[in-house]
């Protein structure tokens, strides 16, 4: 038997289903729940399709913007992730609600890691959303 309700959250969560998703989070579940079998945390489900709103929720919900992605290591936090699927409204919203700017990995950090692909980028859609990205990440390193 199942007694973490956070289970049910990430369950909801996997399917991108907001509505279950809020009924759980009312009905005592949490917003951190972590799969054993493969590492698999709520909020991975949230940034996958992009859910800005399913995201925030669970943000607000105290969901941890640093946890690890995949269970192994701490080598992919939602924040990196965010920028490689360029989106910066996602990195907006995990810097507001805590995500670590500093936290560095092989690759460096979250602003190390836009710049990178910025330099590489060809789509110019895509270089304009790094730029953003860029600025948003100095923004929060300079206010460190």
């Amino acid at each position: 038997m199942v007694t973490d309700k956070g289970y049910y959250v990430f369950l909801a969560a996997a399917k991108n289903d907001l509505e279950r998703v809020k009924y759980w989070l009312d009905n005592g579940g949490g917003p951190n729940f972590k799969n054993k079998n493969d590492g698999l945390s709520t909020l991975s489900f949230a940034l996958n399709p992009n859910n800005v709103e399913m995201l925030e929720l669970l943000l607000k919900s105290g969901a941890n913007p640093n946890q690890s992605l995949v269970g192994f290591g701490d080598f992919l936090r939602p924040l990196v992730s965010a920028v490689f699927d360029k989106d910066p409204r996602i990195v907006q919203l995990l810097v507001d609600y805590g995500a670590d700017v500093q936290h560095t990995t092989r690759e460096g950090t979250a602003l190390d890691t836009a710049k990178k692909l910025l330099k590489e980028q060809k789509n110019d859609a895509d270089k304009q959303k790094l730029e953003q990205i860029t600025k948003i990440l100095e923004k929060a390193m300079a206010s460190k």
